[in-house]
């Protein structure tokens, strides 16, 4: 496995056992020829078309590595089009997700940070291995928006910040 982050400072843990390289050892450096099938984790600071994260993914399945985010994954992120909870799965699940029994009041706005399918927030950890199962993506914030008595997810984005620096999933309320 090998991990691809912007700067070496961007990954804070010298004692992994993966094999840390920078985006720019791993664009340029024919050392960095994994054999097909080895897993890239691409945890760039941003994955924007024609990024440096972006061709970091670009190039890991130009060389058959399986690599995450796929670009596949990154195009589907960057469309409008799901930039609204819209797939009956997910939005089903957002809904029993937080369903309160006791009545307490949802907040018209939150954010998930999810990392590799997982999350802080036990009532939505299940809610997080889907929306990774669907974008799998190795850091992303999703923020939810509640919308005329119904909740969607409003913003998909994926982290742009460099995984050191992720915040612990938060819950926020905003006046109505």
């Amino acid at each position: 496995m090998i991990i691809v982050v912007e700067q070496l400072k961007d990954w804070p843990d010298a004692s992994t056992p993966y094999k840390i390289v920078t985006a720019a050892q791993f664009l340029g450096s024919p050392d960095h020829h994994a054999a097909p099938g080895t897993t890239i984790i691409n945890l760039c600071r941003s994955y924007k078309y024609l990024s440096v994260g972006y061709y970091c993914s670009l190039l890991a399945e130009a060389r058959r590595q399986a690599v995450l985010p796929s670009v596949k994954t990154i195009n589907d992120l960057s469309r409008k089009a799901i930039y609204c909870l819209d797939t009956d799965e997910l939005d089903y699940a957002l809904n029993q997700s937080l369903d309160h029994p006791d009545d307490r009041p949802m907040p018209v706005e939150f954010s998930m940070d999810i990392y590799f399918g997982t999350t802080g927030y036990t009532p939505l950890a299940g809610l997080a291995r889907q929306i990774f199962e669907t974008f799998p993506t190795p850091l992303m914030r999703v923020e939810f928006e509640r919308d005329e008595d119904r909740r969607k997810a409003r913003t998909w984005s994926s982290s742009t910040t460099p995984c050191r620096s992720c915040a612990a999933p938060t819950r926020s309320t905003s006046p109505t």
